[in-house]
Order: structure tokens, then sequence, then C-alpha cells
């Protein structure tokens, strides 16, 4: 069984207010390309695949649009979409009826029973060209443990069951697991919970993950499981080669797996390589003209306190002029500054970077108050709730 492997999407992300439909949808029609070529028997995509819980009517176009040409590329086979942490389940599964009817099924929350999970609706047969079942797949949305405390260890043996010719069986989640390398500071992947890989169950072939951008084949695995990482970029933090994954798979073989590389035309860059004085950094970008084009631009500069004023117009302005989009600055603190910590000022780019955690962290520390461990956990899972996954 052939499949591909994909998550992580983030469509309709803004970065400083610039709109990336345009790099979306190029993503998109490269997925397209590589689906006509590959003719998987099975595509899953891992989470993630918007970046709001309510995205735009123009970027819920471009999924549909999108999933019906990618689908309409190889029409035997079966698509997997599953939501995640970014994702509305009730919205990614509201067409789910219809899109049945291209072979996709779209798994939003848990499906429950009055004695408890569903796990045969979690449970989707792969089939051949000829219509014949050649591998199952087990689809598990983004969800919190505290809630489903065994829904891993169910839809394992749900597998186990249903799965008596013993065919090639892929399991699809969201979430992060131990052994895992995160490679970023996003705020989308910061105060991440990591589960032991042992949860997921051992009846798989194949585990599709998603939820970490930082594509990787965890060790000691036998090449089973996999994140496939963030097709292109999602915040400056990403500076790793991004594509999908390819993953012929056999019972009980370790799975042979190609990676297919997707060109971003707007990438995200960060210069110079070493942060500089304000002024040092805008005579480099006139200087460096080629490194500006068609690129979204963050400058790594080092200042004392704050930025000499007029630096973003200036820069807006540079960047502009050499057909670049200025997103922020990257600003460190000279190691000269005599500023007590007391009180150093904070920009709103470092705000930014701060977990709602260690913001509150750091207003009582401020206040001579001390914290616990459950005053963490507390202010974690109020950051994350959304009526739209509470399950």
């Amino acid at each position: 069984m052939k499949i591909m492997h994909t998550s992580d999407w983030h469509l309709g992300n803004i970065i400083y207010g610039y709109e990336r439909l345009e790099d979306e949808s190029n993503f998109l029609l490269q997925l397209k390309q590589a689906v006509i070529e590959q003719q998987p028997d099975c595509m899953i995509v891992s989470g993630d695949v918007f970046n709001i819980c309510s995205p735009s009517a123009a970027v819920r176009k471009l999924y549909t649009d999108s999933m019906l040409a990618i689908q309409q590329a190889a029409p035997h086979m079966t698509t997997i979409v599953t939501a995640g942490n970014h994702d509305s389940p009730s919205k990614l599964e509201i067409d789910s009826s219809l899109w049945k009817h291209f072979n996709l099924h779209a798994v939003g929350s848990i499906a429950k029973t009055q004695d408890g999970i569903d796990t045969e609706k979690h449970i989707i047969a792969v089939k051949d060209k000829n219509a014949k079942t050649i591998g199952y797949v087990a689809a598990a949305p983004h969800f919190y443990k505290r809630n489903y405390p065994q829904f891993f260890e169910a839809l394992s043996e749900g597998i186990k069951q249903i799965n008596k010719e013993n065919l090639p069986a892929v399991l699809s989640a969201h979430l992060a697991v131990t052994g895992s390398e995160v490679k970023s500071n996003s705020i989308h992947v910061q105060d991440m919970e990591f589960e032991d890989v042992s949860l997921l169950g051992d009846a798989y072939d194949y585990i599709a993950l998603g939820h970490i951008h930082f594509p990787q084949t965890l060790q000691g695995c036998n090449k089973k499981i996999r994140y496939s990482g963030s097709p292109i970029e999602v915040s400056f933090n990403e500076q790793y080669k991004h594509g999908i994954t390819v993953a012929d798979i056999s019972k009980d073989l370790p799975p042979q797996i190609t990676t297919i590389e997707i060109h971003d035309n707007h990438p995200l860059v960060t210069l110079p390589d070493k942060p500089d004085s304000v002024e040092n950094v805008f005579l480099y970008i006139e200087q460096h003209p080629e490194l500006i084009k068609d690129k979204y631009i963050r400058l790594s500069v080092e200042v004392d306190n704050y930025l000499p004023p007029m630096s973003k117009d200036r820069a807006n302005e540079l960047c502009n002029k050499m057909h670049g989009r200025f997103c922020t600055f990257d600003i460190h603190r000279s190691e000269n500054n005599t500023a007590s910590q007391e009180n150093k000022t904070v920009t709103c780019e470092e705000f930014k970077k701060l977990s709602p955690v260690e913001v509150a962290t750091n207003y009582l520390l401020q206040r001579n108050a001390e914290t616990d461990p459950e005053f963490a956990s507390m202010i974690k899972f109020a950051s994350e709730y959304s009526p739209d996954q509470e399950q």
C-alpha cells in the first residue's frame, strides 16, 4: 500500500499582515502534481489543515477546490483528513457526507456510542483500483487525553479485530510524542505536551503524525513513526527543508520512505546571519538586493534597548524597493546594555515569543508571588480551551 503523508498546512496563515493564499495555492498545486506522478492508494492529512478555527471564505474555497482537483488526479485514492488543534472539528466535518462521494473522509471529533467510543467509524478501509481492500487507516483527530484516556488503546484493538487478513495498517494522529525533535520556538509549538510513543499502540505498520513541523522519522521505531512536517514555513523559526512524505508499506516490513520537497516561491528569511546594528543591517540589505526579492524578511538587529526612531518605516521602504516584504525585527540585546533586568523594556516582538504560562509566571514573580506546577497547568488549560474542541 502506497500512502502520501502530509500535515500542518495551516491554510489561512497570515505573516505580519501578509496573506499567504498565493503561497498556499502554490503548495497545493505541487501536491496535486505529486499525486499525479505517484498515484498513491491513500493520502493522509494528519491535522492542522487550517490556521484558525474559522478560516475566511477565500481560504475555505481554496481548500475545497484544491481537494477536488487532487482527488480527480487519482480517482481511486482514499483521502483521510483529521482535525488538528488549530482546526474546528465540527467545521471540518460539516460536509463529510458529501465528501465521502469523492472518497474523502473528514474526521474532526471522536465518534461515540451509548457504551463509549465507536472505533469502527475511525477505521477506514483503503481499496485499490479494483475496489479490493488492501489496508486500513485508523484516523485519530486531535483530542485531550484527559477526556478519552483509553482512546488509542481502543483504536488499536479495533484495528486488530477488523484486520482479519493481516493487511497493512496505518495510524494518523496529531500530537507530540517522546523522542521527537521540535527544532522551533514558534508559538505554534510552544508548551507541547509529549506523550509516550507506546500510547499509540502496536497494531500499525506506519504511524503518520502531525503537530510538529520539523519533518523526521523517529529513532528506534524501524522507520514506522514519522512526522511529515509542515509543507511550507509557518514562521521564521522553521529554517529547514519542507515537503511531503511518500511511504510504501508492506506488512511487518520497514516502510520505504521518500520525501518530495515543496518549493516555496516566497520563503521566509532572516538577514543577516548574525545580528548587527540597525544602520549596518540596512546597509547590508541595500548591498544585497538579490537576498530580498520575493521573500518575507525578518531583520536581525542588535540594540542597547530601543530601536531607533522610524526603523520600521525605513525597513519597509528598503524592502519594498527591492520587491521584498518586510515583516519584523529579530531583536538581540547588546552585551554592553547596562539596564537592570528589573527595568528591562520588552518589545512587542519579544512579548509575542512568550507563551501564556511565561507571561502569567513573569507577572506574578514581579509581584513576589510564587507559582507551582498546578498553576502552570491551569494557565495552559485556559489558553488552549476552545468550545469547538472540547470533547
